[in-house]
Order: structure tokens, then sequence, then C-alpha cells
């Protein structure tokens, strides 16, 4: 839905609709998103946001609560 940056990290909004994948597809997501936002030089960490709004996690994996960085 959006991208801002604010103090070196991306918030990402993205739609709840067709988030449904098992951990593999959770992890690829997650690891695509941090690795492309951060070759940007002014982002350091992804924070993934649901419908604008924290989630525990985007399909039930992995816990997005805090922000991801590459080494995560």
């Amino acid at each position: 839905l959006s991208v801002d940056t604010v103090d070196k990290i991306a918030y990402v909004n993205i739609s709840p609709k067709n988030l449904s994948g098992g951990s593999l597809t959770e992890t690829l997501t997650l690891q695509q998103l941090v690795y492309s936002l951060t070759e940007l030089d002014e982002v350091e960490a992804v924070q993934v946001l649901v419908d604008g709004s924290k989630q525990e996690s985007l399909m039930g994996h992995i816990t997005i609560l805090e922000p991801l960085r590459r080494e995560d």
C-alpha cells in the first residue's frame, strides 16, 4: 500500500489480502523486502505493517513486531 522512510527505517505497509503461505514463503517474502530496501543508503531496517498496523507475524511464522535487518 505504501512505503515511508523515517530515521533509516523503511515502513512497508501491505494489504492483508492474499497473505498466506508456509514458513518458507514467509521467510523468502521478508528476506526480499529487507534485502531490496536495505540496498538503499537511507534504509538500515524494514518495519512491515499490515493494513497500517504492526502485527505479530506476516503469515503466522516469523515475528515482525520490530524492524528487520539483514542480520536477522
